[in-house]
């Protein structure tokens, strides 16, 4: 099930949180990346080729552990500009080991 937050609501917090080029995001749960993508835009305003390039390598991170979700997510990103692609699988710990075990 994806539950993305809406966009208005992801603007919103970024811009309560004044994100700026030096901040960094992580998204321990990215569903389709919007969080991620908001926050990449928000982070690239007014800034040079040198910083987005930072931005892009070093400052949005996301995880998620559902494989069509991640899937979405990482294509959402590289749609949307991001070129690098900093999403992760999760799998929790219940899910690597045999019930019982």
């Amino acid at each position: 099930m994806d539950c993305s937050t809406p966009q208005h609501l992801t603007e919103f917090m970024f811009d309560f949180a004044e994100v700026n080029k030096n901040s960094k995001i992580i998204d321990i749960c990215c569903t389709s990346g919007t969080f991620l993508v908001t926050a990449m835009n928000k982070m690239f305003m007014g800034v040079s080729d040198k910083d987005i390039e930072k931005i892009r390598k070093s400052s949005l991170f996301g995880v998620e552990r559902q494989d069509e979700i991640y899937t979405l997510a990482v294509a959402n990103m590289i749609i949307r500009g991001d070129g690098v692609v900093v999403v992760s699988m999760f799998y929790a710990i219940r899910n690597q080991y045999p019930h019982g075990t």
